[in-house]
């Protein structure tokens, strides 16, 4: 973690600009996704990456909107949801929505009866999406021919969904979740809106961005194709190839976090000039 937060300093929090997931990044899993909570402290400190970065501190999620402000009740953060689906960026707080809402009641009875054929598997209800959390199904976990046959009948579903109204919907497999949202749903389209939104070419600012699963990798590509770095936080070996910098699990994420807000905009540079990642 020290190299990392030698980087963040030789660069200076001014001209970063900072973006992170949440859960299983910043956040602990839970066995019940709705019972996912924040850390004391951890809104505090966000809100200190937001002063020291000088209001460019976002939140990045597949989660809504609802969830993120019940997370972080004080404070409303600048938040892409639901794959960029659900955006809050600007100063007065209004939620925009890109996309037109999908029409769910057309298939989600038989989501629901998928669900129940799996035991441990979670369905999550959200405006743009329906979230199905595999990881504590074992029939899943341990058959790899199960998991394939599911995402069959999702992609069956979504087909008629298609059919039903012109709109196009897409499984996104973000390692631990079935996220079904509207197609080209993505956090690429999310970074690719706070660089526009920052003029981060313009104003020089080098972009960083916090994730734990598959379903970063498109934001991590914004990123370094940006000038950027990527930082990988736990185990998912898929994420290597892109990571500047790795952090073991999301505990050491929120003491980096914590490093970071416990500091004054002149924190002096480290002696030493860490190597380029």
């Amino acid at each position: 973690m020290q190299d990392l937060i030698n980087w963040i300093k030789t660069t200076g929090m001014e001209k970063i600009i900072w973006a992170t997931d949440l859960d299983l990044t910043v956040l602990d899993s839970h066995k019940d996704p709705t019972a996912v909570s924040a850390p004391d402290g951890v809104e505090e400190h966000f809100k200190r990456l937001n002063e020291l970065t000088n209001d460019r501190f976002f939140i990045i999620t597949g989660r809504d909107m609802a969830y993120v402000d019940k997370l972080f009740p004080n404070t409303s953060f600048r938040s892409s949801c639901e794959y960029h689906n659900m955006v809050r960026f600007d100063t007065t707080g209004v939620v925009h929505e890109p996309n037109p809402r999908p029409k769910w009641s057309l298939i989600d009875k038989e989501l629901e009866h998928l669900t129940k054929q799996h035991p441990g598997l979670t369905f999550r209800s959200k405006p743009f999406m329906r979230s199905m959390h595999y990881t504590h199904a074992a029939s899943l976990a341990n058959d790899p021919s199960a998991k394939d046959a599911v995402v069959q009948k999702i992609q069956t579903l979504l087909d008629f969904h298609e059919a039903s109204t012109g709109q196009k919907l897409e499984n996104i497999d973000g390692g631990s979740v079935f996220d079904l949202a509207p197609f080209g749903s993505t956090k690429k389209t999310a970074y690719e809106a706070i660089l526009k939104l920052t003029k981060a070419k313009e104003n020089d600012l080098i972009p960083i961005y916090f994730g734990d699963s598959p379903g970063d990798i498109p934001a991590a590509k914004v990123v370094r194709d940006n000038g950027g770095i990527f930082i990988s936080v736990g185990s998912d070996e898929r994420l290597q190839p892109y990571a500047d910098f790795e952090l073991k699990n999301p505990a050491e994420c929120r003491d980096l976090i914590k490093e970071v807000a416990s500091w004054s905009k002149k924190d002096p540079k480290p002696s030493k000039e860490p190597k380029a990642p």
